[in-house]
């Protein structure tokens, strides 16, 4: 055909015995119904401008194909269309309504810039060019494999059985809401420039990295984002990390311009690395089972009043180019923790398992700061601080290999508030003979 119209009151049906082509229009200007019966192609060279009543339009299992070499439009308000292929050598295809399609959407060849959200049920492949792809829902899976931009509003993944983001191409998105009753899985690494949501069911990572420069919503339950062996990275201006549940992460980096405040309680199975910016955990508990390192700034981890626990199965280490500052600091790891820092900690310091080595580094407690025990000790350099006053004592929980070896210092009088560091060593001292001890009735320590 060239053009083909269907005008009027009427109802029709148009049985696709072939494919069929439209080297110009298909245009249908509010006829009662239009039905299309056959799985065939129908191939656009012009534009697709339908509009119909509620009910008016059957699609049928057929296809339609936008091959022009020209620019081209869809222009369809009304019922569902099946399938969409853009195959195009040149041109570009835009939109004019927000349309539902039941089933496939591909761009095979081409230029798709549309203006308007479309909801697409079946599987979405692009190996084109897309641009600005706002405030689509898809219920299928979505391979990018071509070249995507992504527009200001988020995309919505909320289908009914398992789908699939992945693809050969780098894929970023505006924004991205997961609310698939069942899992949503990643085959590819994305970056996520505005906000992330758990709505409902899994998100698996796998090994794909994960970049959000937004905030990251978890509103599914505690286990709804499978982080699998993959690093997230938050590299925003000004992020939250919350939701109604506390989220798993396995590798965790902030590379922020700004600042991440926690709005929940997460935990990091994997390690925790701050590069550059400020993470804020407020009130919140942080769960660490694998390194701590802070190489961005002195002030970079602001503890609030939060708490910091070490519970990892493996010996895990504090370290990074700045000391770190944490509120309340729990270690409760029986394979130990080294420190390859300084870290300070300005209010409770809880030893419930494990030895915390310090080799040449120091472990300082604030002024105000205290120990609760339960097993465990400082194999190295422990520091207290004393403020100014009379009979002041604190106790050093310090000890070597399995021997647990604490020392209470007390000072009748401080009239300048200053620290001490405490270490103790498992053997005879090496000037023991000027001592006036007798080496062999004393202990072997100092």
């Amino acid at each position: 055909y060239n053009n083909l119209t269907f005008n009027g009151a009427g109802s029709f049906t148009w049985t696709l015995a072939a494919d069929r082509t439209l080297n110009g229009t298909l245009l249908a200007q509010i006829p009662n119904k239009l039905t299309l019966v056959g799985t065939q192609n129908i191939f656009l060279r012009g534009n697709l401008n339908t509009q119909f009543f509620a009910n008016g339009f059957d699609p049928g299992t057929s296809t339609f194909v936008f091959n022009g070499t020209g620019d081209q439009f869809i222009n369809h308000n009304g019922p569902p269309l099946n399938n969409i292929v853009i195959n195009k050598p040149s041109g570009v295809v835009t939109t004019y309504y927000a349309s539902t399609v039941n089933g496939s959407f591909t761009i095979t060849a081409g230029t798709f810039t549309p203006s308007y959200s479309f909801t697409v049920k079946g599987p979405f492949t692009n190996n084109g060019t897309i641009t600005s792809l706002s405030g689509w829902s898809f219920g299928g899976d979505f391979i990018n494999n071509g070249t995507f931009s992504a527009g200001a509003t988020g995309l919505t993944f909320n289908g009914t059985a398992p789908q699939t983001i992945g693809g050969t191409s780098a894929t970023t998105f505006g924004g991205l809401s997961i609310n698939n009753p069942t899992t949503v899985n990643l085959t590819a690494p994305i970056t996520v420039d505005g906000a992330f949501t758990l709505a409902a069911g899994t998100f698996n990572a796998g090994a794909n990295d994960i970049t959000f420069k937004g905030t990251f919503t978890n509103n599914a339950s505690a286990t709804a984002f499978n982080a699998g062996t993959a690093t997230v990275f938050f590299s925003g201006a000004t992020q939250t990390l919350g939701g109604t549940y506390a989220t798993t992460f396995k590798h965790l980096t902030i590379n922020s311009t700004g600042s991440v405040t926690l709005g929940n309680s997460p935990t990091i199975t994997g390690a925790l690395t701050l590069n550059s910016g400020t993470l804020t955990t407020g009130a919140y508990t942080l769960t660490v089972k694998g390194d701590f390192t802070n190489n961005a700034s002195a002030t970079a981890f602001n503890g609030g009043t939060g708490t910091v626990i070490f519970n990892g199965t493996a010996a895990q280490a504090i370290g990074g180019t700045f000391p770190t500052t944490f509120y309340r600091l729990t270690f409760n790891n029986s394979a130990g923790i080294t420190l390859n820092a300084d870290p300070t900690v300005n209010n409770i310091l809880t030893l419930t398992s494990g030895n915390i080595t310090t080799g040449t580094r120091v472990l300082t407690l604030g002024t105000s700061g205290s120990v609760t025990r339960t097993s465990g000790y400082i194999v190295g350099n422990f520091r207290k601080n004393f403020l100014t006053g009379s009979n002041l004592t604190k106790s050093f929980e310090i000890g070597t290999g399995t021997t647990y070896t604490p020392v209470s210092l007390t000072f009748p009088s401080v009239s300048t508030a200053g620290g001490v560091t405490a270490t103790t060593v498992g053997s005879e001292h090496p000037d023991v003979i000027n001592s006036g001890l007798d080496a062999a009735k004393d202990v072997n320590r100092y």
